[in-house]
């Protein structure tokens, strides 16, 4: 798979590219990490965690609390014995778009080229910005041509070095930060496949999107529709139910038709179709570019993606295979190898995975 780290060529010393690290991924609630060990035929987990992380600390991805975050993140240093990270930055304050640029261009030219375009495709000047681009990979087969096809990552400098802030703090050492559903597609799509995914991840509040081709990331958005919105809608029907039995409740009857009891699906239906509906959306704006593939499967991960019935649902509803994402199947050659961390909580782990993953297959050209 041909993607690389958003920013790894800002901040990482370069002697250290090599070194493995800890996958980071950031969200508003919780702070996973893993880190992996390569062996023979595959790799190992070597540590792995979840930290809650304090309330209002992150908001909607802003970093509130830098100190905060930046305990979290010694901790992390601490149980992994390393300061090397690669550290998800929040989805919903990228952007991105699809240029060209001349095929013998250097760097530079390139990022001069960008800059100069770059207040056409995204709401920031240059001077507020980060960002960087990856080459889209070409077909198979395909002729070598003048202009070469790049999708380029923008965020706000402003956010970007409260991030950096924060492992400052920590005295950890950010060897490259990324867009989550980048990580999370190295971890749960094939190295190498020349096919289109969509990639749902579903969060405590929010739901993000992300369509991946030819291991790509080409297309971002977030849904504010997430787990919290679902457990409002069951309190409705079930209105003693505390935490544990409304996971239970999702995760047992969910979606599925069951004869003589609608009760369950009937409450979550209203924010999975509010869901649904805005997903359509992103589906339609992708079909509607002259240079659209077609969407292939649709990978769920994220914590709902426990949610009993949703791949039927969705595969139903958006007209694409779906499935629960396999975040082991980069992991462990050995297909019979049990993971330490069970199924139920793996899908939570896709874009930590995928960051631990990118120590051993970074493109740095």
């Amino acid at each position: 798979m041909h993607t690389r780290s958003l920013f790894a060529r800002l901040f990482p010393p370069p002697t250290y590219i090599t070194l493995p690290s800890v996958g980071v991924d950031i969200s508003d609630s919780s702070v996973k990490y893993v880190m992996l060990e390569p062996q023979r035929d595959g790799y190992t987990l070597k540590k792995w965690g979840d930290i809650p992380v304090p309330e209002n600390t992150i908001m909607q991805g802003k970093l509130q609390d830098v100190p905060a975050l930046g305990r979290i993140l010694a901790e992390i240093k601490k149980e992994c014995n390393t300061p090397f990270m690669r550290v998800s930055l929040p989805e919903e304050h990228a952007y991105l778009f699809q240029t060209t640029v001349k095929r013998h261009s250097t760097r530079k030219e390139i990022n001069d080229a960008l800059e100069f375009h770059l207040e056409e495709n995204v709401p920031l000047s240059p001077r507020d910005a980060f960002f960087d681009f990856d080459y889209v990979p070409p077909a198979p087969n395909a002729a070598p041509v003048a202009d070469r096809p790049v999708t380029v990552t923008v965020y706000g400098k402003e956010m970007v070095l409260t991030y950096i802030e924060a492992c400052t703090l920590a005295g950890t050492i950010p060897l490259a930060l990324e867009i989550e559903p980048s990580a999370i597609a190295r971890a749960v799509i094939r190295e190498g496949s020349p096919s289109t995914h969509l990639i749902l991840d579903f969060g405590k509040s929010r739901t993000g999107i992300g369509i991946v081709h030819r291991g790509m990331l080409m297309f971002t958005s977030t849904v504010d529709v997430g787990g919290q919105q679902l457990d409002a809608s069951l309190k409705l029907s079930f209105p003693q139910a505390d935490g544990a039995e409304l996971i239970k409740i999702k995760n047992e009857k969910g979606l599925l038709l069951t004869e003589g009891d609608t009760v369950t699906r009937d409450a979550l239906l209203k924010p999975i179709i509010a869901l649904k509906t805005e997903i359509q959306t992103r589906i339609s704006y992708w079909n509607s570019r002259p240079d659209a593939s077609t969407i292939e499967s649709v990978i769920l991960c994220g914590g709902i993606a426990n949610l009993a019935g949703l791949p039927d649902f969705f595969s139903e509803e958006l007209g694409s295979p779906t499935e629960q994402a396999s975040v082991w199947k980069n992991i462990f050659v050995d297909a019979d190898v049990i993971p330490p961390i069970t199924k139920r909580y793996s899908y939570g782990y896709a874009t930590a995975l995928g960051l631990a993953l990118a120590s051993f297959k970074e493109d740095y050209e």
